[in-house]
Order: structure tokens, then C-alpha cells, then sequence
């Protein structure tokens, strides 16, 4: 292993338990790179991650079938027709 002018080799010594041990510690000097979580590409305020699990209402509507799923009444209307009333 070549060596650096002015520096000493590691010395390495072997302990009772057989693991190796370092009477130095190297010094490890480096730039890191920018580690980006989120992009500007990513939306995550609005719409459904993607690869992500699916919504509760992705599940109700692969498990419910068409004939349940339909639109809730509108009670006004309905109440309106009861009373005889038009607009």
C-alpha cells in the first residue's frame, strides 16, 4: 500500500476478544452530496402519491358494486314533491 510523504502508518493490534483494534483514528474529510427528499416534480398536497397505497376511496369503489354506488337523494327535493309544493 503506497504511503503518503509525512504520515505514519496505522499501527493495528489484535484484543483479547480477536476484533481488531486502531491506536489512531483516521481523520475522513469530504464534501457529502445533496441528498434531495422532494423534488419540484413531486406533488404532495394534491392528488395521490405515486406507487403509493390506494385511497379509501380507491378500495369502495373496487369493492362495492355499481348498483350500491349510487348518488345520495336529495332529501329537499324529495320533500318538496311530499308536500305538493313547486317552485
Amino acid at each position: 500500500m503506497p504511503q503518503r510523504s509525512g504520515t505514519q502508518p496505522t499501527s493495528f493490534k489484535t484484543n483479547l476478544a480477536g476484533s481488531i483494534s486502531s491506536s489512531q483514528t483516521p481523520a475522513l474529510v469530504g464534501i457529502t452530496p445533496r441528498l434531495e427528499l422532494f423534488t419540484k416534480k413531486d406533488n404532495l398536497r394534491e392528488g395521490a402519491v405515486p406507487y403509493g397505497a390506494p385511497t379509501h376511496q380507491d378500495m369502495l369503489n373496487v369493492m362495492t358494486p355499481q348498483e350500491y354506488r349510487a348518488p345520495a337523494a336529495d332529501f329537499t327535493s324529495l320533500l318538496r314533491w311530499f308536500s305538493g309544493n313547486k317552485k
